[in-house]
């Protein structure tokens, strides 16, 4: 049986399989995109008290897909102005003040050269 070469990713890795296997086969499905309103009733039905295994099984979704998207949602506390945050938002801050104490430390360093330089 001759066999020929397909693409299995973008890089240059290849896989002989033989000439009756569609090469369709073996490309890699584009990740599903789900609106942010279903993400929300989704997470809103498992609040209310639905498991993600139910949740899961009437949408057709990994139950991972469900557990991840309540646990971003997750109000984890408050803002100084009293309104909730969630995982999400907190890491999203999070993220922010390193990269500002990341650039702060690169201005100093900056600052110190520049000082340096004009004696």
């Amino acid at each position: 049986m001759q066999e020929k070469k397909i693409p299995i990713n973008m890089t240059t890795s290849y896989l002989s399989v033989p000439k009756s296997v569609d090469p369709e086969f073996f490309y890699i499905m584009k990740a599903k995109r789900y609106s942010t309103e279903s993400k929300s009733s989704i997470i809103a039905l498992y609040n209310e008290g639905r498991s993600a295994n139910s949740l899961a099984n009437e949408y057709h979704l990994a139950v991972q897909t469900v557990t991840g998207w309540v646990k971003k949602a997750q109000i984890i506390g408050t803002d100084v102005t009293g309104k909730p945050v969630t995982r999400v938002q907190f890491n999203a801050v999070q993220k922010e003040v390193t990269r500002l104490k990341e650039e702060n430390e690169i201005l100093k360093i900056a600052a110190v050269l520049l000082g340096e330089h004009r004696k």
